[in-house]
C-alpha cells in the first residue's frame, strides 16, 4: 500500500490508486497493508472500498491479462463480467470483507453478447474461494476455462503436479464415468424400446 509521510490525513493506497500518483514521490512510502492500519492508516474510499476505484486500478493489467488469452471483460450495474468461448463470469465486491466473489453460468456458445449477460442464472464458484484482487479472480478464470477444455478433449491430459489439479483429475474422471455409464443405459433403453417395436410389429 502507498502513504504519504506528510499528509494530515491517513490514508492508505493501492499502487495504481489516481489518489496515489498525486502523492510527491519525496512523501510517498510503501508498506503492508496490515503495518499500515497498525499505524493508524484507514482505507482509500477510493481505490479500496469500491468496485469502480478496484477495477480502474487494475483495468490494464486484468484487460491485458485476459485479451491474451481470448477473453473480455465489462463493467456494468457495478459487476464485472468475464467472457470467453466456453462460459460467462460475474465479478461481485464484498465491500465489508474486501473481497471479490465469483460466480459462474455453465455453457456459453461463443462469447456471450454483453446485454445477454444476465439471460441464465449464475451459480456461486465455491472452489474458487475469495480473491482479494480482480487480477487475482481473471488468473483463476484462465485457468479454469483452459481446464474445460482440455475435459472436452480427454480428460487424462489435464494436469496433475499440485493437490489441486490432482483433486481436480478425480473429479473430471468421476465425472467421466458417470457419463459412460448413462451412454450405457442409454444404449440399452434404446435397444429394449426397439426390441418391443419388432415384437409389437410382429405380433
Amino acid at each position: 500500500m502507498i502513504v504519504s509521510m506528510k499528509a494530515p490525513t491517513k490514508v492508505y493506497h493501492m499502487s495504481g490508486c489516481k489518489y496515489a500518483k498525486r502523492i510527491k514521490q519525496e512523501n510517498s512510502a510503501g508498506l503492508k497493508k496490515a503495518w499500515a492500519e497498525a499505524e493508524g492508516y484507514r482505507p482509500c474510499r477510493w481505490c479500496c472500498t469500491s468496485m469502480d476505484g478496484r477495477y480502474s486500478t487494475e483495468r490494464k493489467k486484468a484487460e491485458k491479462l485476459l485479451e491474451e488469452n481470448g477473453l473480455v471483460i465489462d463493467k456494468l450495474s457495478g459487476m464485472l463480467y468475464i467472457r470467453s468461448d466456453i462460459g460467462c463470469w460475474k465479478l461481485v465486491y464484498s465491500r465489508g470483507n474486501d473481497e471479490f466473489l465469483l460466480f459462474h453460468r455453465n455453457r456459453a456458445d461463443g462469447i456471450t453478447p454483453i446485454e445477454n449477460v444476465e439471460d441464465v442464472p449464475y451459480h456461486r464458484q465455491m472452489d474458487s474461494f475469495k480473491h482479494h484482487s480482480i487480477l487475482a479472480a481473471c488468473q483463476y478464470i484462465i485457468k479454469h476455462d483452459a481446464a474445460k477444455k482440455i475435459i472436452a478433449m480427454d480428460y487424462r491430459k489435464l494436469p496433475q503436479r499440485t493437490r489441486k489439479e490432482k483433486k481436480y483429475y478425480k473429479k473430471a474422471e468421476r465425472k467421466e464415468r458417470r457419463k459412460n455409464i448413462l451412454r450405457i443405459d442409454d444404449l440399452f433403453r434404446q435397444i429394449e424400446s426397439e426390441s418391443g417395436m419388432k415384437k409389437y410389429s410382429i405380433c
